[in-house]
């Protein structure tokens, strides 16, 4: 664990497991109690973007517009369990299209 000030809890016995870095990528579909979609889970965080742009553009042509900051992408650690304190705790996740318009 780490020092008392981190907010999540990382099991660093991984029991003899390999572990891979992936990256899960997903749309929020309520804040308020905390719902998403899953899109995807990728080796490389370049593909997780993708795949979150191939979302977009389906979303785009089925509805029209697209809420792009709701769109995320996170770090994973494949046989690793990561306990966060506060579901909005996800070290390393982000929203790529925060603060953009369009893609």
């Amino acid at each position: 664990m780490h020092d008392a000030v981190s907010k999540t809890i990382y099991n660093v016995d991984n029991h003899g497991k390999d572990t891979k870095q992936l990256w899960i990528a997903g749309k929020i579909t309520s804040a308020l109690s905390d719902a998403w979609d899953f899109i995807g889970v990728f080796d490389k965080e370049e593909l997780a973007l993708i795949g979150l742009k191939e979302a977009v553009e389906a979303e785009k042509k089925r509805d029209g517009s697209v809420a792009l900051e709701r769109y995320f992408i996170g770090p994973a650690i494949l046989n690793f369990t990561i306990i966060a304190a506060d579901s909005s705790d996800w070290e390393g996740g982000y929203f790529p299209f925060e603060n953009k318009n369009s893609i």
